[in-house]
């Protein structure tokens, strides 16, 4: 769920960023046997070619970033502006931003508590943190351990 709780997102191993108003979640959650959403009720934005394993909102709710995989090539953290898709999501545009620097897939993403900074963890054992503005890398945590 988007921290000001207008959207809620889900990804998949379809490549799919699938992003939905709160007013699709709010029936099936109430009641016991309604219709679970269906995609043509959210707005499908395609990540990549590969598993898309998670999302962050940003602290403001504006961006959703994922990984980007494109079955085990091209990995990088994508970053959505959120109303712009919610503005013009067919056929959903470019990422906002595309952020490189991981030299094997990404497994995860998180934005810092301020918004001013967008972290990917992948299999590399590294975390890597970014300007999510720039995409300029800031620092590197971890080393060639585990995945993270």
């Amino acid at each position: 769920f988007s921290p000001d709780g207008r959207w809620w997102a889900s990804t998949g191993e379809d490549g799919f960023l699938m992003l939905f108003p709160r007013a699709i979640a709010v029936a099936p959650m109430e009641a016991v046997g309604k219709p679970r959403p269906r995609r043509n009720d959210g707005i499908p934005v395609l990540v990549g070619s590969g598993p898309v394993p998670g999302l962050a909102f940003s602290p403001d709710g504006r961006y959703v970033a994922t990984p980007r995989n494109n079955d085990h090539e091209d990995p990088a953290v994508v970053i959505w502006d959120v109303p712009e898709l919610a503005a013009n999501p067919t056929p959903p545009g470019p990422p906002t931003r595309t952020i490189t620097g991981h030299s094997i897939p990404v497994l995860a993403v998180a934005f810092t508590a301020d918004g001013t900074g967008v972290a990917g963890g992948g299999f590399d054992g590294m975390v890597r943190v970014w300007d999510p503005e720039t995409g300029q890398e800031r620092t590197t945590l971890g080393g060639p351990t585990r995945p993270v």
